[in-house]
């Protein structure tokens, strides 16, 4: 194994030599190192890939230093919001005691996020970008250095379009800010260098040696040639596996299917699961948190085993619990959906891919899953400071099987990042953005544009140049952007819908039903505009779809199906998009109603997490869809259907609007304080605190919070009141 590299012995500048010695840091990683010995952390763009925990984040930090020592901003970009957090937590450690004054930014999608100007290093996500830089906020040309992490995200089916175009507008936007992309081991890393304008810097190295292999019966071999016999001691192979000295320590094991990971950790909680101390007062918390939900029950249940399951069925809160639980070594043994290994860093001795197939709803059946991301899978194998060698494993029925996954898996190549640019409906949206963000533009300025992308680089624009006519027609066509002797400007609900960050054809249906839901508004049919809004929304691009059961399909009643659209104006694929119409009305409704996250879980067979997603997206169309009204000139609806968002936001009812915006306040809390008499901000403002402290779920720190903050409102709400 290669040996670090001191500091001492690397050319570093004293100061920053001081500055890395201060984080408790006395010698680098050879990827690390191979940055700096190249002088790229001075100055220059590059794209590092190497394998996880190989130190990508801190040679990200260490160049990011000389940005912030000339009074630069520093963007560090992620592709998920559990990824920003974890980063701003390990990067505020290093930079806040220098002085640097950090921020997270994520979600909220509709704000230029002027005041980060005050903030010297912003973390986000990729989307949040291309919302901020879609704003233009006037801090953005002050960025030094922007990393890009994660960058092979490019790649992803559904995202990686959005990934492409916000770097390729970041780079039009500040041509000078110096691009750090940080990346998995890649097989054309090259081109996504010449995309970046960049040098590449590829390593193998890893801070603890894997070892990969495939496990069939009782043998696992491994890419080295090594043979290990398993005891046959029960008829289960994935039991006599993790039974083995190969898993004696904390095990990690990728399953194709949500269920099929529930059900396996419930499996070897009763087979092999051991309780303690520790595992019972996780699941005593976990319990807590949510006692209404039966998926988190058995959650409970069965980490306090020792075991655990992992997908994003569960809410983000669960999930960070069982994150925790595992990374402090109280999870002995996590089960989990292949969406984890794209997530957040969780390293594990052993790593056991029990299904290289996972259902694809696109074409109806299973399909094997690509090789780059079973890699990295089991990149996730081996702990820095707890092993000596990780352990990769994937699982075969037989040995057929097992000679076909050592030819795909264990030698195989991973597939090249490929531009998503080709999937017509992001780049729809994305054209838009370009037209809205220039202000004007002609056909040639549209394709230089598109010429900074990596499709440019890989395929060429010209490849696509009918799609981009179609579009261009489409935008117009539905009045998003007017051409006038080959200039296309974007017109008010053009700009309005790239700023939203929603879908074209969004916007068109949002367009297309006002005057259907202003007419059933004065009319006062409120009933009838709820079930025929929510079950539109179901309809639009942009909300994920909820899950639909035969026996759904088979007790749905036609009458009940009701939409702001005529049924020819509606994207209906299949009898399956009516029922989910309906049962995306009862859902939203029954929030609302402020029905408990168990319970709709119970009726609707939506999980938690799952729950979440659709009524976030939802609240954020029924806002998107109060703007396209207002631009509209209906006043009243654009009104009615801001309070919709809020009621969504929050699954409360119309009188507890004014209460949910204090802070800390949820829907439980303010349901106990207006019970408790408290129906008012004013009323909370003129409270004591020991008056709050009678209501439940509310202490002493909480009810002062709420009292200062409802005065805050009112002072600000009328400035007579203001001292």
């Amino acid at each position: 194994m290669t040996p670090l590299i001191r500091i001492e012995d690397l050319p570093l500048e004293d100061n920053v030599r001081r500055i890395i010695s201060s984080w408790g840091i006395t010698a680098l990683y050879p990827p690390q190192a191979e940055v700096i010995k190249r002088g790229l952390h001075r100055s220059g763009n590059f794209i590092l890939a190497s394998a996880t925990a190989s130190g990508k984040t801190l040679i990200a930090e260490i160049s990011s230093l000389y940005s912030l020592f000339r009074g630069e901003k520093v963007l560090y970009v992620v592709p998920l919001r559990a990824l920003a957090s974890e980063k701003y937590s390990e990067i505020s450690n290093h930079l806040e005691p220098l002085g640097y004054k950090l921020r997270i930014s994520v979600g909220d999608y509709d704000s230029s996020e002027e005041p980060l100007s005050s903030y010297d290093v912003i973390i986000t996500t990729y989307e949040k970008l291309d919302s901020i830089i879609r704003h233009s906020p006037s801090w953005l040309k002050d960025v030094g250095a922007v990393v890009f992490d994660e960058i092979h995200y490019v790649g992803t089916v559904g995202r990686g379009a959005i990934v492409e175009m916000t770097i390729a507008k970041f780079m039009d936007s500040n041509p000078t800010a110096r691009r750090i992309a940080l990346s998995a081991t890649i097989t054309n890393l090259e081109e996504l260098a010449r995309w970046l304008e960049a040098e590449h810097i590829s390593s193998s190295w890893r801070p603890v040696p894997l070892k990969t292999g495939v496990f069939n019966n009782d043998t696992i071999l491994f890419d080295n040639g090594d043979i290990i016999k398993v005891d046959n001691k029960e008829d289960d192979d994935l039991i006599n596996l993790l039974r083995s000295d190969i898993c004696s320590s904390q095990t990690l094991i990728f399953c194709g299917q949500r269920k099929t990971a529930v059900n396996l950790a419930v499996k070897l909680a009763n087979k092999i699961g051991e309780r303690s101390k520790e595992t019972e007062e996780l699941s005593r918390r976990i319990a807590e948190a949510d006692p209404y939900s039966s998926m988190h029950k058995v959650l409970s249940d069965v980490v306090a085993k020792g075991v655990a399951f992992h997908h994003a069925g569960l809410s983000h809160e669960i999930r960070s619990m069982v994150e925790e639980g595992f990374r402090g070594r109280v999870i002995r043994i996590l089960t989990a959906t292949p969406t984890l290994a794209a997530g957040v860093n969780l390293p594990a001795r052993t790593v056991i891919i029990r299904d290289h197939k996972r259902y694809d709803q696109e074409v109806g059946f299973s399909t094997e899953i690509p090789v780059f991301e079973i890699k990295q899978m089991m990149g996730r194998a081996g702990r820095p400071l707890y092993d000596e060698r990780g352990y990769g494993i994937i699982m075969a029925k037989s040995k057929r099987e097992a000679k076909i996954i050592i030819d795909r898996y264990i030698k195989g190549i991973p597939e090249p990042i490929a531009s998503r640019l080709n999937d017509m409906t992001q780049l729809r949206a994305q054209i838009l953005s370009v037209i809205a963000m220039k202000g004007q533009i002609d056909m040639d300025g549209l394709r230089k544009f598109l010429s900074r992308t990596l499709f440019s680089v890989q395929i060429g624009v010209d490849r696509i140049r009918s799609a981009i006519k179609s579009i261009v027609e489409f935008l117009a066509k539905n009045g998003l952007i007017e051409v006038d002797d080959g200039i296309m400007v974007p017109t008010a609900l053009g700009r309005r819908t790239s700023e939203l960050y929603i879908d074209p054809v969004s916007a068109i249906m949002m367009r297309d039903s006002v005057d259907r839901a202003s007419s059933l508004l004065s009319a006062k049919k409120i009933d009838e505009l709820e079930s025929s809004l929510f079950q539109t929304l179901s309809f639009l691009p942009d909300m994920p779809p909820l899950g639909v059961t035969r026996g759904e399909v088979e007790s749905f009643v036609e009458e009940e199906f009701n939409t702001l659209l005529p049924i020819e104006k509606l994207p209906i694929g299949s009898y399956i998009d009516v029922v989910r119409a309906v049962k995306s009305y009862y859902v939203l409704k029954s929030w609302i109603e402020e029905m408990r996250e168990g319970e709709i879980e119970r009726r609707f067979g939506v999980e938690p997490g799952d729950l979440h997603r659709f009524v976030e997206t939802a609240s954020w169309m029924l806002y998107s869809f109060s703007e396209v009204s207002k631009l509209c000139g209906k006043k009243d609806l654009a009104k009615f259907l801001l309070e919709e968002s809020m009621r969504v936001q929050y699954g409360i009812r119309k009188d507890l609007i004014e209460l949910v915006k204090l802070e800390g306040i949820g829907r439980v809390r303010a349901r106990a304080l207006y019970r408790s008499g408290f129906v008012s901000i004013r009323e909370i403002a003129r409270a004591k605190p020991e008056d709050l402290m009678k209501v439940p779920g509310i202490g002493e720190v909480l009810a002062k919070r709420i009292i200062n903050d409802a005065k805050r409102r009112i002072s600000y709400a009328d400035p007579s009141n203001r001292e």
